[in-house]
């Protein structure tokens, strides 16, 4: 049921499944913490990608974990002298 170091995944949705059937039977969920979707991917490497891939990188947190999603405020993009 959890996951197994080197496991593919063939589809987005199998993915999600599997996350699915492990928080009902574990209680643990995750989030997306961090995406690279095929597009932006494009436009760095070199070789084709399959058109039917939706995110090139995927990176899941548990919820209860420390790695907390990071939400940008206008302080972050005011500069002080």
């Amino acid at each position: 049921m959890l996951f197994s170091v080197g496991e593919k995944f063939y589809t987005f949705e199998e993915l999600e499944d599997r996350l699915r059937r492990i928080k009902e039977t574990t209680g643990a969920e995750y989030w997306r913490s961090d995406s690279k979707t095929v597009e932006t991917a494009r436009k760095r490497i070199v070789r084709p990608l399959p058109k039917a891939l939706q995110y090139y990188e995927v990176r899941y947190s548990c919820k209860h974990s420390s790695r907390k999603l990071k939400k940008k405020t206008t302080d972050d993009y005011s500069k002080t002298l």
